[in-house]
């Protein structure tokens, strides 16, 4: 989990270290032991992980090249919770949501396949070479004209 440079857990970490979050008994919550890892982006920056995993086998270079190996997933995640809505279903039924469930991720994939293509044909045209797909723009529109065919 990524966590935020101004919190007080990450104001001690240079490079790793392990730390407890302290629980709650009012809301019956126990002290959970956690790894907090510094990574140095290419900018320079500072970004915080914190996991579960402890084995020091695991350093810190192989939670940075996790860490951007994750993108594509989180990303992926977002479009189909925030552009498809994914999480507001209409049906009534088990398989009325998972149909819906299926249609979007159908949706999501057709959208980025469209926009694959359109960033191939811009591309090998000479006039738009630095254009590209407005991918926001086909997440909006895409589902919309789906839902009148």
């Amino acid at each position: 989990m990524r966590l935020k440079e101004r919190i007080k857990l990450t104001k001690a970490c240079h490079g790793q270290k392990i730390t407890i979050l302290v629980g709650d008994p009012k809301f019956k919550t126990c002290d959970i032991p956690i790894r907090i890892i510094e990574v140095i982006l290419d900018d320079g920056t500072a970004e915080y992980l914190a996991t579960n995993i402890f084995d020091e086998s695991i350093t810190v270079d192989m939670f940075r090249e996790l860490y951007f190996l994750r993108w594509p997933v989180e990303s992926k995640y977002y479009e189909l919770k925030e552009k498809f809505l994914l999480e507001e279903f209409n049906g009534k039924t088990k398989t009325a949501v998972f149909q819906e469930f299926y249609i979007n991720l159908l949706l999501s994939n057709l959208t980025s396949l469209i926009k694959g293509s359109v960033d191939d044909c811009l591309l090998h045209n000479k006039n738009t070479q630095s254009c590209r797909a407005n991918s926001p723009k086909l997440h909006e529109e895409f589902p919309y004209y789906c839902r009148c065919v």
